[in-house]
C-alpha cells in the first residue's frame, strides 16, 4: 500500500490541503471554506472529478470530522494508516519556530505564544492540529 502525505494550510476560517503519494503526486486536494459560519463549503477533488459539500461546520474540528468523512465516502483513504505524515504551514512560528519542526507540546506551546504575531491564522492552525 502506498503511504501519503497530507499538507495542511489552515486559516481564520478556511482548511487547504493536498494529498501527495509516495511519488510526490496529487492523489487528492480541496479546501473547507467558511468554518464557524452558516453554510460552510467542502470541496474534495479526486480522480479527476470535483465534489462540493455545503453544511454548517461550527469548529475545526467539525471541519476535519467532515473532511475524513468525505475521504472515506469518495475512497480517497480508507483507513489512517495510509498516511504516513502530515505538515502544517503556519504563518508566523514566532521566534522559536523559524524552520521546520515535529509537532510537539513544546512547539505547540511556541505557537500559542506566537498568536499576536499572526491572530488571524494562528488560531485555526492551532485548532486544526487538535482537530
Amino acid at each position: 500500500m502506498m503511504k501519503k502525505m497530507l499538507i495542511i494550510n489552515a486559516g481564520s476560517s478556511s482548511i487547504k490541503w493536498v494529498l501527495f503519494n509516495d511519488n510526490l503526486t496529487i492523489d487528492a486536494k480541496g479546501r473547507i471554506q467558511r468554518i464557524k459560519m452558516k453554510q460552510s463549503i467542502l470541496e474534495l477533488s479526486f480522480e479527476d472529478k470535483n465534489y462540493e459539500e455545503i453544511k454548517d461546520l461550527p469548529s475545526f474540528l467539525e471541519a476535519v470530522k467532515n473532511l475524513i468523512r468525505l475521504w472515506k465516502k469518495h475512497n480517497v483513504i480508507k483507513d489512517y494508516s495510509e498516511i504516513k505524515s502530515v505538515a502544517f504551514r503556519i504563518v508566523n512560528g514566532g521566534p522559536f519556530l523559524r524552520d521546520t519542526c515535529e509537532v510537539t507540546e513544546k512547539a505547540i506551546c511556541y505557537l500559542k505564544d506566537a498568536i499576536d504575531l499572526a491572530p488571524v491564522h494562528n488560531p485555526g492552525v492551532l485548532e486544526t492540529i487538535d482537530a
